[in-house]
């Protein structure tokens, strides 16, 4: 069974792949642990901002993609640059499909408007309160 070192997360797991030697010496647990206290450290904080910004009346992001950047940056899968790329990518893309829909002649109901999207400064201070807890 071929397992790379930072798949395995059961003490089964690693004898099962060979690395018995390894598990004694306590060098991939405490890895993991390590890993599993940052993702548990950085969905806290990803926590706290979402209710920050409830607690202050505003509307949270509720795209599907950026929930999924926010948890592949828990996991550490992504840094929070790449999230930040990401997103403001996104908020181009509907700022593009907004400019468009209105070039096409679609009216916008007065009594119906779209909210305002959020400004990069905006992004990057909800963005650090996550990096930050």
């Amino acid at each position: 069974m071929d397992v790379a070192p930072e798949d395995v997360f059961s003490a089964s797991e690693l004898f099962a792949a060979g690395f018995r030697e390894m598990f004694e010496t306590n060098f991939f647990p405490n890895r993991i642990l390590a890993r599993a206290m940052m993702s548990k450290q950085r969905r806290l904080a990803a926590q706290k901002a979402f209710d920050r910004v409830r607690r202050a009346g505003l509307q949270t992001e509720e795209d599907p993609r950026f929930l999924g950047w926010i948890e592949q940056w828990i996991l550490g899968e992504i840094d929070m640059q790449e999230l930040r790329e990401r997103y403001l990518g996104l908020l181009r893309e509907r700022a593009l499909e907004r400019n468009t829909s209105s070039l096409a002649g679609v009216a916008k109901a007065p009594f119906d408007p779209l909210p305002e999207p959020p400004t990069t400064e905006e992004t990057d201070e909800f963005l650090s309160g996550i990096a930050d807890g």
